[in-house]
Parts: structure tokens; sequence; C-alpha cells
């Protein structure tokens, strides 16, 4: 596997890794009865904005490593 699928594969498995713990959460909350539904609305909506901020970020280092860009720190 070159370079760019190393770079590639790990960023995908951290992305993975970190979305499934974000959506575990409003499962976990829907599973409490003692919660107020607007509680469980508000936080379930956050936890589901943070995998769909991590898909995002995934998406843009996928074209990151692909356009050549793959150490960011080299440009400050």
């Amino acid at each position: 596997m070159n370079t760019h699928g190393r770079k590639i594969t790990g960023a995908v498995i951290s992305a993975a890794l970190m979305i499934a713990l974000f959506l575990t959460y409003p499962v976990i909350l829907s599973l409490i009865d003692d919660l107020p539904p607007v509680i469980t609305y508000l936080f379930s909506t956050f936890y589901i904005l943070l995998a769909a901020g991590t898909l995002y970020m995934l998406i843009e280092r996928i074209r990151e490593i692909k356009g050549g860009e793959e150490d960011d720190l080299d440009n400050y």
C-alpha cells in the first residue's frame, strides 16, 4: 500500500471510530426514561452535528491527501 493509501486509511478508521462514538450517545440518551424529551432532543442533535462535522472533516482530509498537502504543519 502506498503512502497516500495508508494516510487515507488512518483518517477513515479514526473518523469512523469518532462517528460511532458520537452516534452512540443519542442511543443511550433515548434509553433513559427519566430525562425530559427536550433534553434528549437537544443532546441528540448536538452529537449528530458532531458526527456530521467529523464526516465533513474526513472528506476535507482525503482531498488534502490526494491534492498533495499531506502535512498541513509545513504551511505554518
